[in-house]
């Protein structure tokens, strides 16, 4: 007689197999082994060592450039987090090429050199922290956003010449290709060009006036967080078609000034304008008119416009199209070394300008 229980067989084999290879799939392949090598946790892949926790006594810490014969070359996310003791210094390795979200964020440091091998910074990879200044190596191709939010400190943020993908112009930090406005610090000047305006770019800045240019579209969520005691007027012109949620937290003494005759359909009910004062059709100020020599903008000629002369002769410093014309001393149309040396004349005192 033919049986029919082979079928049965054959199916509930079949189950099986299904079952074992949907829990196998499930299971991680290949997980890189968490290794220890003095005060680091580390893992290591394609004969790279990627540091992922670190577990020191704090102070001035040097990052090893190797971990069992192994290049360091990343630093993981939030690999300084779980730690309990006060780090006050850091010297990254040359060789590190990636610095991952949160790596270092609210470390108590003041300095740091990034090095030249760095290619890529995770978002809020410096959050917190107590650097006053910072230059961006020219091999960097990668920023995430909120890389310097929280740093109440940073006054001076520059990229080394070279760099073909970010920027620093008025101590605002920004992405070429997009005209992504990443960082703005203290006392920064969004400049003409702009496109967008990141997450986090100015949260916690010391800057009391922001006049956004009409060549911005955009803003992002948290771009101007917990501004409180600090942003006293900013300028929206109508060029901005989009605003993300909870983009302003400031305090009410904040007055708002929109182009706009009303709440434009692109922006988001919860834009942030609640705790301020927001004028509606409001006119946008005037540019400034240039004053030769006054690189800065501050209304006088002084030794920190000699420094962003110098630093722009260095290739340190991309000017504006309005700080070209005050750095242009002679007036022949180029900013070169003949207006590098009228100004340090102008410092010495035996030269006035015309």
């Amino acid at each position: 007689m033919e049986t029919k229980k082979r079928p049965l067989r054959t199916l509930s084999v079949l189950l099986t197999v299904a079952v074992l290879f949907g829990v196998f799939a499930c299971l991680p392949v290949g997980a890189a082994e968490t290794l220890t090598e003095g005060d680091y946790k580390y893992t290591v892949e394609n004969g790279e060592a990627t540091i992922t926790e670190y577990t020191g006594n704090g102070g001035d810490v040097t990052i090893p450039s190797t971990l069992g014969g192994y290049p360091v070359k990343v630093i993981g996310d939030r690999a300084f987090e779980t730690i309990d003791e006060v780090i006050t210094g850091i010297t990254l390795p040359d060789g590190l090429e990636v610095i991952e979200d949160e790596a270092l964020a609210f470390l108590e440091i003041k300095n740091i050199t990034l090095p030249a091998s760095l290619k890529s910074i995770g978002d809020f990879a410096f959050r917190g922290t107590d650097i006053t200044s910072i230059t961006i190596p020219k091999n960097v191709t990668k920023i995430g956003y909120g890389v310097f939010s929280w740093c109440q400190d940073l006054s001076s943020i520059t990229v080394e010449a070279g760099n073909t993908n970010y920027e620093a112009v008025n101590n605002c930090l920004i992405k070429k290709e997009t005209g992504t406005l990443l960082y703005g610090g203290d006392n920064a000047v969004i400049p003409d060009g702009v496109k967008v305006i990141e997450s986090y770019a100015f949260s916690q800045v010391d800057v009391t006036t922001i006049i956004i240019p009409n060549s911005v579209t955009t803003i992002w969520e948290y771009a101007f967080y917990e501004c409180y005691n600090r942003l006293k007027s900013v300028f929206i012109p109508n060029s901005v078609t989009y605003i993300d949620w909870n983009v302003f937290s400031v305090s009410d003494d904040c007055t708002i000034y929109c182009e706009a005759p009303s709440m434009p359909e692109g922006w988001d009910e919860d834009w942030g304008g609640d705790d301020a004062t927001v004028v509606w059709g409001a006119k946008m100020p005037e540019p400034k008119p240039s004053i030769k020599g006054d690189i800065g903008g501050d209304g006088a000629v002084d030794t920190n416009d000699y420094l962003l002369l110098k630093r722009t002769m260095l290739g340190t410093f991309t000017p504006t199209d309005e700080q070209r014309a005050a750095a242009d001393l002679n007036g022949d149309g180029s900013v070169d070394t003949i207006d590098y040396l009228l100004l340090k004349r102008v410092m010495l005192g035996t030269y006035v300008i015309k």
